[in-house]
């Protein structure tokens, strides 16, 4: 744009390399007359190492040849989640028909669900404001008490939210989470209904499971939980069945934002400021602290949690959510893609291995091997 009364002359904007990107880029600029409009013009820039848009910093700087005038610019993290967006199911054998992938988000109570939804929400929005569609919690009931669905415009993903996990609820006899995986619970089930006891109804419905069914798994930990063994012998349960239905669960190190302030505006750095709550942290074997007296919270969180939920380390991630903020960062919709490209990565897994659509009878007797099990109806 041109809002002074000289014009100016064409001449090429040269994109000023650094550590992340090439100086190799460069366009031209057409001349532009006294105050005229914006001109727009497409800058192809490259990166000297990666492709991975959680990798990109949140600014770039160009110049002008003719005056050699520097500029900066910031910019969102909308721009990379055509990634996210070509996701997509269509084709794939273990969809059975599905058009879209079903992301179940699961974990304790509190853990941090709903907001995460809004992140992702915002994340997906190409405005400049925060999304704030789903009520977060915080209290010490559960926030939500039946199945939602939110859709993620423009995507190939749908977001599942249900209620908290309890040491009261989810348990084996009421066989609601491997109903919930399979596809067989409809979106307005209560988290009170008992899946043994509406077994025939639900069995009735089973024509649209494809649609319901679970293709990615996102596991909420409570950060601040890791260490409590009732808390995580509760999410231990509760994972092995996730696991032994196929899945390949992201675990999510939740509200790591109260744990390290730092980590609002560094999402996915690592924070010695964080190693000074070490002293709260109970590792399984305590006498074994010395020999991880070197890493930070964060670190340790994940090496504990590895260790108690017997998954490898790149499986979990730290999470930190839109709460009081109203204008959208850079470095959280970073940290909400980095997520979300893992468990969408995991779901297509899931779907190229073309796992059956299992029965109401294998699903009440827990006999994932024998489809013909006999059972008392």
């Amino acid at each position: 744009m041109n809002d002074t009364s000289e014009p100016l002359p064409a001449q090429r904007l040269q994109l000023i390399g650094d550590e992340y990107w090439l100086p190799t880029c460069s366009v031209a600029l057409p001349a532009i007359s006294p105050y005229t409009e914006s001109r727009p013009v497409a800058l192809k820039m490259r990166c000297r190492w990666t492709t991975d848009p959680a990798a990109v910093p949140s600014w770039f700087s160009v110049r002008l040849d003719e005056s050699g005038a520097k500029h900066s610019f910031r910019w969102s993290f909308w721009v990379y989640t055509k990634t996210l967006r070509d996701y997509s199911p269509v084709g794939l054998p273990g969809a059975h028909g599905a058009d879209k992938y079903m992301l179940l988000c699961f974990g304790l109570a509190g853990s941090g669900k709903s907001s995460f939804f809004n992140s992702a929400l915002t994340l997906m929005h190409e405005g400049d404001d925060v999304v704030n569609t789903v009520a977060s919690g915080g209290t010490l009931g559960h926030n939500t008490t039946e199945i939602k669905k939110y859709e993620v415009p423009s995507a190939n993903f749908t977001l599942l939210d249900t209620w908290g996990l309890d040491r009261n609820n989810y348990k084996d006899e009421h066989k609601v989470l491997p109903a919930l995986l399979d596809g067989w619970l409809p979106g307005n089930w209560k988290m009170d209904a008992s899946v043994r006891n509406q077994r025939h109804e639900l069995a009735a419905n089973h024509f649209s499971r494809n649609t319901r069914r679970v293709h990615g798994v996102l596991f909420f930990v409570i950060a601040s939980a890791v260490h409590d063994d009732q808390e995580m012998e509760t999410l231990k349960v509760s994972f092995q069945k996730v696991k032994d239905m196929g899945y390949e669960p992201i675990v999510v190190l939740s509200q790591a934002d109260r744990e390290c302030a730092g980590c609002v505006d560094d999402t996915l750095g690592e924070h010695k400021g964080l190693s000074e709550l070490k002293s709260k942290v109970t590792l399984p074997k305590p006498e074994l602290a010395s020999l991880y007296s070197f890493l930070t919270l964060s670190q340790l969180c994940r090496t504990s949690a590895a260790a108690v939920l017997g998954i490898a380390q790149k499986e979990i991630i730290h999470c930190v959510n839109y709460t009081n903020s109203t204008e959208r960062k850079f470095e959280t919709d970073r940290l909400t893609y980095k997520i979300l490209d893992m468990v969408l990565h995991n779901a297509q897994h899931f779907c190229e291995a073309d796992r059956p659509l299992r029965s109401m009878q294998s699903l009440i007797s827990g006999d994932w091997e024998n489809e013909d099990a006999a059972l008392e109806w």
